[in-house]
């Protein structure tokens, strides 16, 4: 009978500990182009995809960065796992100009700093993404 209790409190020990650990997974999160590669074609519409693997909320910011300046825009985005969203930087005829003929020195950096909504932890998470005509 003893035997059987110690069996049946470590089980449930280990089942504890189990559950523990599959919480506590980190939350992952992608930033990405649409077609996946480290470059960008210069646009006037530059998308950045964004997802988490749990439901979340954070901030994105997109910032244009050039050799003397740097053109951050961001906002609030509150996701379910899953789910994609498509984050655009609006470039100006000037801009474009500018990028294009920059194009070595100019980048694009994504930051994506969320929090999981179910256990309150925050992840950040940066990508450069660099140009190309």
């Amino acid at each position: 009978m003893r035997k059987t209790l110690i069996i049946l409190v470590s089980f449930f020990a280990l089942g504890l500990a189990w559950a523990t650990t599959a919480e506590a997974a980190p939350l992952r999160m992608t930033l990405k182009t649409v077609d996946g590669k480290a470059r960008i074609e210069v646009k006037k519409k530059l998308p950045v995809l964004v997802s988490c693997s749990r439901e979340c909320a954070g901030k994105l910011t997109l910032a244009l960065v050039t050799s003397d300046k740097k053109y951050p825009v961001s906002g609030n985005v509150s996701m379910n796992a899953g789910e994609v969203f498509r984050a655009r930087y609006l470039l100006t005829a000037y801009g474009i100009r500018y990028v294009r003929n920059n194009i070595a020195t100019t980048k694009l950096v994504a930051r994506f700093s969320a929090v999981d909504l179910e256990n309150n932890r925050r992840s950040v998470k940066t990508r450069t993404f660099r140009f190309y005509k």
